[in-house]
């Protein structure tokens, strides 16, 4: 009865064991890795300074709504 009790419990426990024996490599190296700040992206506006500026930005915005509602 013992045997089998430690044979059962032995086969539960296995799959947590193999992975904390494969995980663990994973976080040897988190703690001599350095920060690395992520990459941003800014978006400005300016007024438009000639009707061809507000034109072509029209355009833009028309040729976008007609690629996202095209099948």
């Amino acid at each position: 009865m013992r045997k089998e009790l430690l044979s059962a419990l032995t086969i539960r426990l296995l799959p947590l064991w193999l992975l904390l024996i494969f995980a663990a490599p994973l976080f040897w190296g988190v703690q001599d890795t350095w920060a690395v700040s992520a990459p941003t992206i800014t978006f400005g506006m300016e007024d438009a300074s000639s009707p061809q500026q507000i034109s072509g930005v029209l355009q833009i915005f028309i040729l976008l709504t007609v690629l996202s509602l095209a099948p």
